[in-house]
């Protein structure tokens, strides 16, 4: 994200939005708690390496504050559901993990722009899709 003050692993470069970092390091810089949600199954090959592709993509895009905020509760993630298309110009950290999720056929997910960070945690927990989470920090 923005607030990283590592470089982008990809740029060799700081950069704003969306970037590449060592997950150990981002972690272990990281002021607060960390939970790991594992998927319950194992991705195939082919699914890795069109994620991989997809979030490739993304590199440097900003980080949606606005969206992040409007997707905050519950009774008005659902009424931008109906009123606003997904918008991934910007894009925050649940909104990237559902379209992820969406693009390589792990859920379909309809509006992935309306997920808070708990919701879809919770969501991909009574689904199965995601295992008990692990904390790291």
């Amino acid at each position: 994200t923005t607030l990283n003050s590592v470089n982008c692993l990809s740029a060799n470069a700081k950069v704003s939005g969306v970037q590449v970092t060592d997950i150990a390091e981002r972690v272990s810089n990281y002021r607060g708690k960390v939970w790991h949600y594992p998927l319950r199954t194992k991705m195939f090959s082919h699914q890795v390496e069109s994620l991989e592709a997809f979030l490739d993509g993304f590199l440097g895009t900003e980080y949606d504050y606005i969206g992040a905020f409007r997707s905050g509760g519950k009774g008005w993630s659902w009424i931008e559901a109906k009123l606003r298309r997904p918008d991934l110009t910007s894009i925050f950290c649940s909104e990237l993990c559902a379209a992820a999720h969406d693009h390589i056929g792990i859920h379909d997910y309809k509006h992935v722009s309306r997920w808070s960070p708990n919701a879809l945690a919770r969501f991909e927990r009574r689904r199965k899709i995601v295992t008990k989470p692990i904390r790291l920090k």
